[in-house]
Parts: structure tokens; sequence; C-alpha cells
């Protein structure tokens, strides 16, 4: 039977590996005393976590003239003193879940803070006294050599502050010492998930037991205590009551159902209102801002449901070509009322609310402006046309699609009086004379003349808006109060919202799943100029859409309004009018399609614009098959700014049997700001790299840097784009860089990751919040479906 020697001097971890190394069938010593090793002893076991054997000499001496035979593991604190002596196996533990976790512990009390400030470099690694136990009796009784190691799932402090408080403001201060592990110290990683991690420490920590008191007899004062607990519950049983009426408020309205919805938002606020009002009374209880915001947060929900009260009321006036007066001044009103609301809870701290709740304060601010001008947008003072692009992203060109089709709408008093659709070939047929086209489209497409079906060469949609107005005039002579661009994707979301759609001349039906299939099948197959089967299919599902809208409910008009906002975020719908007033509240938000970067507002200030623009110069409609993925490092000098970026293409087409139809031949264009100076471009095989004769066209707002690329069915290609520019920046003074990834419409959602590496500096914020990476650099991953707009700031200290 092996013989251990344990040592050690603490108790918590001791006793469980004593009983756990004796549930192995061994003989095990326990002691706390050095001088007591001797005899046949086969095995020792010393725990030092509270270093008190790391520098003792009666030990030292022991393992340096100990047989060969003996096999010693050692229990270090993380960073405990090595031992130079051999055979001897060190596992370095840092955190012992409910024993040995106080550097966790600490952690997490600054991580409750909203602003947390944090080594440059800093890790911890945590494991369980199941997995320590495991790990000791693994080692004590293997064969290996000395080997010593870090032990525990290494997670980063930047890691750990994002997994206990999410929401907390990261920065890093260059003052605090960087943390583990050492250079030359292995780690070995633990299965340890980090919710158990999460669990362990958002729990108190364990106390000693406290000694028996003497028993008090306390019924006399029984009918006293009660009388008091239920005074002071009672504003407790409020609030409680009122958060069980605001979850059936909030899934009544997320199913739809606003009859139920408002009846329980009223009785949420009627609750919190009585619980707050007892709470400040009482004011030594706590939860009273927490009912107050329970209470507003009702309110805030009447004010949604008001305005879908208003908006539904406004949809039945114009279907009935009725004054929209009162629906508008009603909206405005409501939604006035609900940004100041929202502006009350914009920086609370409000964990069961799953939303930006500054996004949509946002929209409320736009929508409650635009709302004035709805009256004149839909010819209220006179009959407006607008020219709407029916963009196909399936067919990827610069501002979201193919201009297959197009529609003339003209509303007369908020009514659509006519409501015509083209095919874009026939306009092109009737256009005179002969129009240079852009090099590329002449180049690569074999296109001779310039046509509306390629007049969305530009990706800044004001500018391809206007020349589609231009060609509309020559072609059909026909003038236009503006152009709105919708993608495929918006009637696809519309469908969904609004469910299957009948199509009776068609004999079929259409909905959210089948449409891209529908639509490719009756619109694009068998199509030859001139026909006018893509504009009766396009016609017949643009009317039945709208009559759906104009007979829809009020939770159907609320989901199509937020959906129409979140593809306007998306650019699936872009719209550029001729009115001022209306252009400006559509160009604050970036609903227009424009390219346009945040100006610096201070002297130590850069701001750097990247993106890609891809157009589908393949006649085809291979965007069906094609995902991407962007990576964009930035170097950040004080002279100059280094990019680097790297668009990685996929082609998930099938086969190559019709590679005509499903190759991507696509022209990309890197986009930058215009004193933006050119490094290289080129194909990445590998670790081989092909290089790029690269276009570069500079306009007053952006330089492009074109090239072409094809990506054949089952293939995936990257591309990877250098420029730099220049820069300004003092790193001694406080100081600002924006950076602005512009998103291109139609391209849908996709990963992007963003890696920024600046010099050091003593105090550093980043928006959105990054993580620090092993080189220095601050990463950020996200799934793109808008333009993200990234701001670090720093201070000397």
């Amino acid at each position: 039977m092996p013989k251990i020697f344990l040592l050690s001097k603490e108790e918590l971890f001791t006793n469980p590996l004593y009983e756990f190394l004796k549930s192995k069938g061994t003989d095990v010593v326990l002691s706390e005393n050095p001088h007591d090793l001797g005899g046949n002893i086969s095995h020792l076991v010393v725990v030092n976590l509270d270093g008190k054997f790391s520098e003792n000499q009666t030990l030292l001496k022991y393992l340096a003239k100990s047989a060969t035979g003996l096999k010693v593991v050692v229990v270090n604190s993380a960073p405990g003193l090595a031992y130079s002596v051999t055979p001897v196996k060190q596992i370095f533990i840092d955190n012992i879940l409910g024993l040995y976790d106080k550097p966790l512990r600490e952690l997490y009390t600054k991580a409750l803070k909203p602003e947390v400030y944090l080594p440059t470099k800093a890790w911890l690694s945590v494991c369980s006294l199941e997995e320590v136990l495991d790990k000791v009796a693994e080692e004590l009784f293997s064969f290996s050599e000395s080997k010593r190691f870090l032990f525990g799932k290494l997670i980063s402090f930047q890691e750990a502050v994002g997994l206990l408080n999410p929401v907390a403001q990261v920065y890093a201060d260059l003052n605090l010492p960087h943390r583990f592990p050492k250079p030359g110290l292995a780690v070995v990683e633990t299965r340890l998930v980090p919710e158990r991690i999460l669990a362990f420490v958002s729990s108190p920590a364990k106390t000693k037991a406290s000694k028996p008191r003497r028993k008090i007899n306390k019924r006399p004062i029984v009918a006293a205590m009660a009388t008091l607990v239920l005074l002071l519950f009672s504003p407790y049983i409020l609030l409680a009551t009122s958060g069980i009426s605001a979850g059936v408020a909030y899934k009544a309205m997320s199913g739809g159902n606003l009859e139920t919805a408002g009846p329980a938002m009223a009785l949420t606020q009627k609750l919190s209102r009585a619980s707050y009002r007892i709470l400040s009374l009482l004011r030594f209880l706590p939860l009273t801002e927490t009912a107050a915001l329970v209470a507003k947060g009702a309110g805030i929900g009447g004010r949604v449901l008001a305005v879908s009260d208003y908006a539904s009321q406004f949809s039945t006036q114009v279907s009935e070509g009725a004054d929209v007066s009162g629906s508008t001044n009603g909206l405005y009103l409501e939604l006035s009322a609900l940004y100041e609301d929202l502006s009350f809870l914009n920086g609370e701290e409000l964990p069961w609310i799953d939303f930006d709740i500054g996004k949509y304060r946002e929209y409320a601010l736009a929508a409650s402006k635009l709302v004035i001008e709805l009256p004149d947008i839909l010819g209220y003072e006179r009959p407006k046309t607008y020219m709407l692009l029916l963009q196909n992203n399936m067919e990827l060109r610069p501002t979201g699609g193919f201009i297959g089709s197009f529609a003339l709408l003209t509303f007369s008093k908020g009514e659509l009086i006519d409501n015509a659709v083209y095919d874009v070939y026939s306009a092109d047929g009737q256009l005179k004379g002969y129009i240079t086209p852009p090099a590329p489209i002449e180049e690569h497409l074999g296109e001779a003349s310039w046509t509306l079906r390629d007049s969305n060469w530009d990706p800044d949609f004001p500018t391809s808006a206007s020349r589609a107005e231009w060609f509309l005039d020559k072609s059909l002579e026909r003038e236009v109060d503006g152009v709105v661009a919708v993608n495929l994707e918006v009637a696809r979301k519309y469908l969904e919202v609004l469910g299957p759609l009948s199509l009776p001349d068609f004999d079929d039906t259409i909905d959210s799943k089948n449409m891209y299939e529908k639509v490719q099948f009756e619109v694009e197959d068998n199509f030859f100029p001139g026909s006018r089967k893509k504009a009766h299919y396009l016609s017949a599902l643009l009317d039945g859409i709208v009559a759906r809208i104009e007979n829809a409910g009020k939770a159907e008009i609320l989901e199509l309004l937020l959906a129409t906002m979140s593809k306007l975020e998306s650019r699936d719908i872009q719209i550029f009018l001729h009115d001022s007033e209306s252009a400006r509240v559509f160009s604050k938000q970036n609903w227009d399609g424009s390219i346009q970067v945040d100006p610096c507002a201070s002297s130590n200030c850069e701001s750097a614009l990247s993106g890609i623009v891809e157009a589908n110069l393949g006649v085809n409609k291979a965007n069906y098959y094609i995902s991407r993925s962007v990576r964009l490092s930035t170097q950040v000098g004080e002279s100059e700014l280094k990019h680097e970026l790297v668009l990685t293409l996929k082609n998930a087409a099938p086969g190559r049997e019709r590679i005509p139809e499903q190759r991507y031949k696509a022209y990309v264009r890197a986009i930058a700001e215009p004193n933006a100076k050119f490094r290289e471009a080129y194909e990445l095989n590998n670790s081989s790299r092909s290089y790029f004769d690269v276009d570069i066209e500079e306009f007053d707002n952006r330089v492009e840097y074109g090239l072409l690329v094809e990506v054949l069915p089952g293939e995936t290609k990257s591309v990877v784009y250098n420029w730099s520019t220049p820069a300004k920046l003092n790193f001694k003074e406080d100081g600002e860089l924006m950076l602005t990834w512009w998103k291109q419409s139609g391209t849908g959602d996709y990963p992007l990751e963003l890696l920024t590496k600046l010099p050091e500096v003593p105090w550093l914020k980043s928006n959105p919040p990054m993580s620090l990476t092993e080189g220095g650099g601050y990463i950020y991953n996200t799934n793109l479906n808008r333009d993200l707009r990234s701001i670090f700031s720093w201070k000397p200290k």
C-alpha cells in the first residue's frame, strides 16, 4: 500500500484532499512539521497554498537527499516560489471555487461598479475543488518526470468583467501591475464552464459559524412584529405584483394582443406608483428607485400602445382619404413624450430590458420629426410622385441590388392613386443617345452605353438616386419628387409580419419562406428584354402587400413600423427626397443611404472611413449562395494610420455544372477617406499572394480601390487591401480616434472583426467596449447589420 506524507499547515483544502487520498486505498500521514519527514515514504504532497513552505530549509534538504523513487507533488499558490530540486511536480493554483477564490471575488466586487479600471495585461485561472483533487492524484501516481504548470480555466480580466457585468465600462490603466501567467509557465486548462464560475462568485463567501446564543422568548412581541412586517412588506408585495402584471403586458404585446396589453400596462403603472409612494415615505427602505423605474417603464409601455393606436388611426384615414391632421398631431405628441420618457431611462442599469434604449430613443425623435412631414410627403398639399427602385439583392449592386424593375407611385391626399410597375429593359429601350458608362461596367460587364439598370453604380445613394432620375427623365420623360430603393429582403420581412399572400392571377401563394425562390422562378427564368411577365408579377406582389397593410391590425401596424425602422438602419430601404425639411430628417438618421463620416470635435482627433462595395457583374443571381466575413486591422501612430482589410468570400453553390449561373464575378471596391494612400491589394492563397492591378478613383468624401475577383461554386477566396492615412495625434494630451465602418446595402448580416492597436496610454476608453488582446490590441467582433462607429478616447494621468 502506498504511503503518502501530506505536509500542510492549512485546513480548507487539506481536509478534503486527505479524505480523497484515503478513499483511494492509501496510507496517508498528515503533518504540518517538516521534521516529521522520514521513514518509508513513497509519495509526498506539499500543500503550499499559504506559502509557508516556499523556503523551508528542512523540507528543501529532505528533497535534495531523498531517494529517486520518491514521488513529490507540490500544490503552490500562484505565484508561489518554485522549487529547483528534482524530481518535483509543481501545480500552481490561483483560485479554487468556494475555498481559495479571493482574487476572483475581488475582481467580482470591482466588476459591479459602472466603470472598471483594469491592467492592460491581466489573467486569473479558476478551477473547482473536484478538478484539483483529481489532478493531484493523477500527478502523484503517474510516471512522468518533473513539471510545473498553472492549473485552471484561464480567463482574462476583461473577459471576466464582461461575464460578471456585461454593461460595465472597462478602461485600461497602465499604472496597475500585470498579472499572470509568468513566462515559461505552462497552462493546463480545466473544463470548468463560465456559468459555474459565475454561479459560485455571485454567491456570498462562506463565513465561520457563530456560537449558539441564549434563546429569547419572543411570544410577547409576535403580534407587534407581524403588524410591522406586514407594513414593511406591503410596498414590496405591490411592486412584485406590478412586475407580474408587466410580464403579462410584455407577453401580450409580443404576441400582438394589444387588447390585453393595454389594461395590464395600466395596472402595472398603478401598482408600481403605489409602491413608490409608500417607499418614498419610509425612506429607510430599499428599492424606492426600482419602483420609480418600473412605474416609468409602464408609462413608456402605455406611450408605445398610444403610438400604435394613432398609427392605426392614421392608416385608416389614409385609406379612406380622410383628414389626417388629428392622427399626425397625436402621433407627434406621443412620440415626443416617448422620447422624453426614454431619455429619463437612458443610462440607467436595467437588467430586465433586453434592447438598446438609446437606439429607440433616437427612433422616437426621428419619427416625431418625420410625422410632421408626412402630410406633405403623402401629397396633401399637391400630388407627389416617387420612383421606387425594386432592387434584387441576389444580384448585388452598389446600392443594394440589380434594378430589374421600378415603380412610379403617385400620392394625392394620402391616397395611392397610381401604381405603375415598369420593366427596366423597357425603359432602357426608349433611351436615345449614348452615355459613356463607368470603366468597370464597360470592361467587365461588356456594356457599351450607360442605362437606368446600371445607374446605381455609386454606393452613395443620393448620387445614384439623382442619376436614376436623370435616366427616367431621358427615357420616359417623367419627373419625380424623390427616389426610394427597396431590396427583396424588405418584401420578405413584410410577408413575415403579414403572413402568406395569394396572387390569384398567377395561381400562386407567396410567403416569407418561399419568396426568393418564387421571385427567381417567376421573374428571372425564361426572361427576355421586352417581356411584361416580370412587371406583372412584381406589380401583383406590390398591390397585395399594400392592400394587406391597409387592412392590418394595430399589432401588425406596430410590428411593421419596427420592421421598417430596422430595414432603414440596415439600408434595405433608402430614401432620397427633394423636399429639404424631409430630406434633413432622413439624412440625420442616415436613412438616405449616403456615405457619412462624423467630423472630429477637437484638434487632437482623427476620423477614418472604411468599407467594402461589391457589384455582381456575372449577370446572374449568385449572391443567393454568397457569404462574407471581414477583418479590419488598424495600426495607430502619431503621424499615420495603417489599415489592412481582409474580405473573405465563400460561394456555397452546390456544384459546378452551372458555373455561368453560379460563379460570383464581382467588382470589389474598398473605400477609405479622401487623403488615404494605397499600398497594395492581393489574393491570399495559403501562404502565397497574387497581386491585383487596382483601379483608384477619388471623390470629395472618399477614395475607392477597385478590382475584379471571381469565386467559383465551392470556392472560398480572401482579398487583402492595405492602405495608410496621414494623422496628427498627440498621446500625451486628451485625444480621440473615430473609426467608421460603412456597410453596403443588400449584403445582409455578416461577421466583422475590428482589431485596433494604439500606443500605450495611462487611460483609454473604447465605445463599443472592446477586449484587450495579448499583443496589446483592442478587438471587437460583431455580426454586422448596419454602419459601425467605434470611438477610442484617451487621457494622460
